[in-house]
């Protein structure tokens, strides 16, 4: 009984220490229509302690970003339903300027570089996306 205990208390003291520097640094917003993709990146992310919150289309990331102000960094896929990721990134920006946003598309890099930063994206990531690649990314902007 003691062992297993002891064991508990030891995880939830680990646990405690996850959710304060998650709290400390804000949160990830997933921007992604697909099921699957949503829970491949939120797999790798929670594995590695990171906060997120799920979107299922850019008008659902508005209104996100309209009443949480915690989001640091949202990845975006760039073709939804209702409201594609050029559009949501573009009225994100304006509500809030300082978040960072990295737009996650299938597109080829020449389809994707042009209308992306024009569109307010910072940085962008191409599917299928490397688990190292996106960890790359998320501490990138994590530790500005």
């Amino acid at each position: 009984m003691w062992v297993l205990t002891n064991f508990l208390l030891n995880k939830l003291k680990l646990i405690g220490r996850m959710e304060k520097n998650i709290h400390d640094g804000g949160c990830i917003l997933i921007v992604e229509d697909d099921y699957i993709n949503y829970m491949y990146l939120s797999e790798i992310l929670e594995g590695k302690g990171y906060k997120f919150i799920h979107a299922c289309n850019g008008e659902e990331s508005v209104d996100i970003c309209q009443h949480n102000n915690s989001i640091k960094l949202i990845l975006m896929d760039i073709k939804m339903p209702i409201m594609n990721g050029y559009t949501a990134s573009t009225e994100i920006k304006i509500i809030n300027p300082e978040v960072k946003i990295v737009a996650q598309t299938a597109y080829t890099e020449t389809e994707l570089t042009d209308r992306a930063f024009d569109g307010g994206f910072d940085d962008y990531i191409l599917k299928p996306i490397p688990e190292e690649k996106l960890l790359q990314i998320v501490d990138k902007y994590f530790k500005m």
